[in-house]
């Protein structure tokens, strides 16, 4: 640490960026998960909300959960980057069940603005990585049962999530867990009420997505819609 105060004692701008992407030494410390260094950058007065993505941002995509607290006592959970993303979608995308809970608690918004280039929000960007515990975690109906599941999920219901958001491609949450194979993410939103009917923009449905995947997808799909089969003695 004497280090940088030597070099902040000879004057350097402690917010200057890196001409590419716009990183400061915040934001760098922030992305390696250097809780130390980033408290001394910000009381040595570092921007907190500076660079094409933020130092919360950066915390969050790389799963630094004590860092990610410590920055919520100023940062701005709402920021966006210039292509729509913020912390709760980075922290979905990779995810870090644990970074999004502590977003969410801090006001963070599930059903805020889709990426611009995508229309994907939060809830779709999971699906399509087949992290679900994000989902349990906030369904405490299905805590009991899938709390030891490896896989990671994110539909907060009780945060007011909408289970059929579409992208740009019209795919809902549960057309794409189908499509990526994801069964305990299909099943799980099965059970809320997901619309197995839901096609996308090229008028391909959820089940017709999922009939090249695996074939526990296929079964939980054709069994919502057709009912158990009633078999003759």
């Amino acid at each position: 640490m004497s280090s940088l105060h030597g070099v902040l004692c000879t004057g350097a701008n402690i917010n200057a960026q890196t001409e590419e992407t716009q990183e400061t030494a915040l934001t760098l410390a922030c992305c390696g998960g250097f809780l130390e260094v980033a408290d001394f950058l910000i009381k040595a007065g570092a921007d907190i909300e500076l660079g094409c993505s933020t130092p919360l941002m950066e915390a969050a995509q790389e799963g630094h959960l004590e860092l990610v607290k410590y920055l919520l006592a100023a940062a701005n959970v709402h920021a966006t980057t210039a292509t729509g993303d913020t912390a709760l979608t980075y922290a979905c995308e990779n995810g870090h069940t644990d970074v999004g809970r502590v977003l969410l608690d801090k006001g963070a918004d599930v059903n805020a603005p889709p990426v611009p280039s995508s229309r994907d929000t939060a809830l779709t960007i999971a699906a399509d990585k087949g992290h679900y515990k994000f989902y349990i975690i906030f369904n405490t109906n299905l805590i009991d049962n899938y709390i030891n599941h490896v896989a990671l999920f994110f539909v907060s219901f009780n945060r007011g999530a909408h289970i059929d958001v579409r992208n740009k491609k019209g795919n809902t949450p549960l057309w794409l867990a189908a499509n990526g194979g994801h069964f305990d993410v299909v099943q799980l939103l099965v059970q809320a009420g997901a619309d197995v009917d839901a096609a996308d923009n090229r008028k391909i449905t959820p089940l017709m997505a999922a009939f090249r995947k695996v074939r526990s997808v296929r079964c939980t799909l054709w069994g919502r819609m057709c009912g158990p089969v009633q078999r003759k003695k």
